[in-house]
């Protein structure tokens, strides 16, 4: 699977389906109109028998009125709906009725949950998504939902929470992180909005029907409004009906690569097939009950709504088919799997061990040499949106070795904040002092009480947990409310400032931190143009190359070096190194802001040339990895931990 083409495939099936949806709703314009005008006498029922007719006799002037009142009504209900669903993924799992399981659950079938989603986030290197339960769904179903990977939500079954073994639960998330990862979240948020566009006519003919059917003193016009609404049904229900059909053909092939992307992000086919044969044989397969259910049908792991024309409406393939691509051997029975943990998986936290012994580049205190450098830093932009099972037995692993107290307060709003600020605590004794006397002024009561206990854990904290940690954060900092937020964020941000310069570890933490809980707290992002190829954008790229050659090389001649190699990669001609002065905070959030905007493949472009950059002194740092992960986030394209084991 390649990342890059997988989110130019969603950006064109978006084109196609505005396209199709733009058919679908000039169909409805033009029926609707010939419904009301009959209902409000402007043409003649007899003189229209043919569509010759029809045309001859159409009053234009109401018609192109009436038409755009359609539209207007239908454009009303998309944008009404996109702008509730622009608040992330929590706004879907909560309009299904989910609840968010707390970090800090000790509830058992919870927590193996918790700590599945933990592994799959820090093995893609995606911020650990918050993830909702949906209690009153006994059907074994999950999705995942967000704008982006940085916003993103997984949602539960408790069908899928209680039936599924820990093997399958990690087959079930490893899918849905394929849809976070390929730009399939975005897609489906869409095509939900412009859908409820158009299912809102058929909502306006069902009042209609009602209000009608009340009766009154005026019996003609109750039987009028009784008609109307029954047509205005036909036709709203009649584009949904060609709308779905529309969603059902494009998700199919979706959940094919997710299904085959899971297998290769577990490398164990029976956990994610042992899902779908318990869908199979359990007595509710993986329906879901809730009145909004249809909206994101297509969403799903699995088929969650009846679909009443076959195979034509289904939004997902056939049971059969998915399991056969995985396991063409199957013998055809939805037996129950045992619901335990496979011997042959690993686990964590919740019960198991892990013998992986892989260590992270961000481990080494030292640069790795010569021409390892080259390979390792073409391998990470390769691995964008590509994790592997290498990625996860590795993040299983760390998640086990990590301190039980920094990993209690990760799970929690006062530690989370507490732990976020012990790491961007200074060196220097002088500048911590200053922050620690801000921090006892300014921060949250209780939180800085909690910071001092958390230097200490932090101490003997291996440097390759830092950012691991940071992720871990991220659920618990999403429970903040907006004012504990905007104090978190100042207080972060003093923080950083306080010693004067440039620390690029801080840096690019704010950076993964703010640029994941922007969008829950309200900054929504730019609607600017989206930028076709780096050339673009000369200037913003010639910071962040800069910014990487100040890390990558100690001489001169080597940052020069290292700029060329970045240049030549994107293949902008006269680029030239930005001057030191002018690389500061803002410019360089400025600048990743606007590089966030560039076309999927033309990201390729960039952090190839990065890499590059990165790699042309034959040496390659742990801070310089840690500052390409951090550009990675924030431009959209998750980047796994960067591994030296087997190289």
């Amino acid at each position: 699977m390649d990342f890059f083409r997988a989110q130019d495939a969603a950006r064109g099936s978006t084109f196609l389906l505005v396209v199709l949806f733009a058919l679908a709703v000039i169909s409805l314009v033009v029926v609707t109109n010939l419904l009301l005008m009959l209902f409000l006498g402007l043409v003649d029922a007899n003189q229209i028998t043919t569509p010759a007719g029809a045309f001859s006799h159409y009053d234009w002037g109401h018609f192109l009125a009436i038409g755009a009142a359609v539209a207007l009504v239908i454009a009303a209900g998309s944008i009404y709906k996109l702008k509730q669903l622009a608040k992330g993924g929590s706004a879907v799992a909560e309009a299904l009725g989910g609840r968010i399981i707390a970090q800090d659950t000790l509830e058992p079938a919870h927590r193996r949950v918790l700590n599945v989603v933990e592994e799959m986030a820090i093995a893609s290197g995606t911020t650990v998504p918050p993830v909702y339960l949906l209690e009153q769904e006994s059907g074994i179903n999950a999705f995942a939902a967000g704008l982006t990977p940085a916003n993103a939500v997984i949602g539960l079954t408790k069908g899928a929470v209680e039936g599924l073994s820990r093997e399958q639960l990690q087959g079930v998330i490893a899918h849905e992180f394929s849809h976070i990862l390929n730009g399939d979240m975005r897609l489906n948020i869409r095509l939900a909005g412009v859908l409820h566009g158009i299912l809102l006519i058929g909502l306006i003919g069902y009042h209609l029907l009602h209000s009608g059917g009340r009766g009154g003193s005026d019996s003609r016009g109750s039987s009028g409004f009784f008609v109307l609404g029954l047509g205005l049904m036909a036709v709203g229900y009649g584009g949904t009906f060609f709308s779905n059909l529309i969603k059902a053909s494009v998700g199919r092939q979706r959940e094919f690569l997710a299904d085959a992307t899971a297998v290769q992000f577990t490398r164990n086919p029976a956990g994610i097939a042992g899902a779908l044969k318990r869908i199979g044989s359990a007595n509710s397969g993986a329906l879901l009950t809730h009145p909004d259910a249809p909206e994101m049908s297509h969403a799903y792991f699995a088929q969650g709504i009846r679909a009443r024309l076959g195979r034509l409406s289904a939004t997902h393939p056939r049971l059969e088919e998915r399991i056969r691509r995985i396991q063409p051997g199957w013998n055809g029975r939805f037996a129950p799997a045992p619901t335990q943990v496979s011997a042959t998986g690993w686990t964590t936290s919740d019960g198991a061990t892990s013998s992986a012994k892989l260590s992270a580049l961000t481990d080494s205190a030292g640069s790795i040499p010569n021409t390892d450098a080259a390979r390792i830093a073409e391998q990470a932009v390769e691995q964008i949106g590509h994790p592997d099972e290498t990625h996860l037995r590795y993040a299983q692993s760390l998640i086990g070795t990590l301190s039980p107290a920094l990993h209690w307060a990760a799970r929690e709003p006062y530690g989370a904040r507490a732990l976020v600020y012990a790491l961007v605590l200074d060196r220097n004794t002088e500048v911590r002092r200053h922050q620690l006397v801000y921090l006892e002024e300014q921060a949250d009561l209780g939180v800085y009480d909690y910071t001092l206990q958390l230097v200490t854990a932090l101490r003997d904290t291996r440097r390759e947990h830092h950012l691991p940690l940071l992720d871990l954060c991220m659920p618990a900092l999403r429970q903040l409310s907006l004012i504990q937020y905007r104090t978190f964020n100042a207080n972060l941000d003093a923080l950083i400032r306080m010693d004067a310069r440039i620390n690029l570890f801080e840096w690019c933490l704010s950076r993964i931190l703010l640029s994941g809980l922007a969008p829950d707290f309200g900054e929504r992002r730019s609607h600017a143009t989206i930028h076709k190829t780096c050339a673009d954008l000369p200037r913003e790229c010639a910071l962040i190359f800069t910014l990487l050659t100040q890390v990558s090389a100690n001489a001169p001649a080597g940052s020069r070096a290292s700029f060329e190699a970045a240049r030549a990669a994107v293949g902008i001609a006269d680029l030239e190194p930005t001057r030191r002065n002018a690389i500061h905070h803002q410019a360089l959030d400025a600048a990743l802001k606007r590089l966030s905007r560039l076309k999927p493949r033309a990201k390729r472009t960039f952090l190839d040339a990065c890499a590059a950059g990165v790699s042309a002194d034959q040496q390659v740092s742990p801070a310089e990895f840690e500052v390409l992960r951090a550009v990675s986030a924030v431009i959209d394209c998750p980047m796994p931990p960067i591994l030296l084991s087997g190289m």
